[in-house]
């Protein structure tokens, strides 16, 4: 168990207590609402997750053993597996909680000053211009407020998430079945990596572009084993086993690592993370894609958000 932020600490921890933790899908009877309260389990999401986990190990078992190309059922409920696997843990709250905060302080950038001075005053606090431009300063500071997800909202958005916006793309997506000769995977807290070739120029960590998401990925992966991962491609044609090496082995762990938010887990028989630099984690920017001047003298931006190593570019 290797820590994902430096100094990357790791230990020996039993599987059986890897990413463990209580009540992170616990929906409280409180939030519920009153109409549905009656006989409501708010452990319900956590026993169907539990369910679909059954189901998906004798699936993956079945596909160790040989049984691949899938049936649609299985594909299906594989495809579903591995959509959770994208939103059901820390790194989409801590994403999701991210982006809500960053377009809120784009927000609060853009207010004139007469809107923090009303606030201000309506608290009793002074709010001549040197008030103000202090508390605009720290609301706009990394000590400033934050927009977080409620406990209810996280759980229910990261299902319909999975369900409706993920699956799909993942059910359509060509399916490789990579083998590899000897122990090469890792896995993590997040274990689905997405991973796409980039241009030999750009100087990215692992040449991995953290705009990459299940739309673009040239393949989004799960490790099912030490020498086995499921590679859902652009690719055409049909579902086929490959036998695949160190280089495509290194691509998957990296993708991992990338997506990693915690942990990252190997067996302690194993190296790979050797030869590789851990990168640091990505954070929402901004940048500007385009500038338009207009005859009347207005300046026009084409804005994104995209996550990107602190720094930007091989930071």
């Amino acid at each position: 168990m290797v820590a994902r932020r430096p100094p990357h600490h790791q230990h020996i921890v039993a599987v059986s207590n890897a990413c463990v933790e209580q009540g992170f899908y616990e929906i409280a009877t409180k939030d519920i609402e009153e109409s549905h309260r009656a006989g409501h389990d708010s452990e319900a999401v956590e026993k169907v997750l539990s369910t679909l986990e059954s189901e998906v190990s004798g699936i993956m078992s079945a596909v160790l053993r040989g049984g691949f190309p899938l049936s649609p059922e299985h594909r299906f409920k594989l495809s579903f597996f591995a959509a959770l696997q994208v939103t059901r843990g820390w790194r989409f709250r801590t994403q999701m909680n991210d982006l809500g905060t960053f377009a809120m302080r784009q927000y609060v950038e853009t207010l004139p000053p007469d809107r923090f001075r009303y606030w201000l005053r309506s608290r009793g606090e002074a709010s001549d211009a040197d008030a103000v431009a202090a508390f605009r300063e720290r609301v706009l500071g990394p000590e400033g407020p934050r927009l977080v997800m409620g406990q209810a909202f996280a759980v229910q958005e990261s299902l319909r998430m999975a369900l409706e916006e993920i699956t799909p793309r993942l059910f359509l997506r060509a399916w490789r079945l990579l083998r590899f000769r000897d122990d090469l995977l890792l896995i993590s807290d997040s274990p689905i990596g997405m991973w796409t070739p980039v241009p030999s120029s750009a100087d990215w960590p692992g040449g991995q572009d953290f705009s990459v998401g299940v739309d673009n990925a040239g393949m989004v992966c799960l490790p099912l084993n030490r020498r086995t991962a499921l590679a859902m491609t652009m690719g055409k044609g049909p579902d086929q086993v490959v036998d695949s090496g160190p280089t495509r082995a290194g691509q998957i762990n990296m993708a991992v690592i990338h997506d990693a938010q915690r942990w990252i887990y190997h067996h302690p028989c194993d190296r790979p993370l050797d030869g590789l630099e851990i990168p640091q984690q990505a954070v929402f920017t901004d940048e500007i894609v385009a500038v338009r001047d207009d005859a009347d003298g207005t300046r026009r931006e084409l804005h994104r958000i995209i996550r990107r190593p602190p720094g930007g570019p091989g930071a």
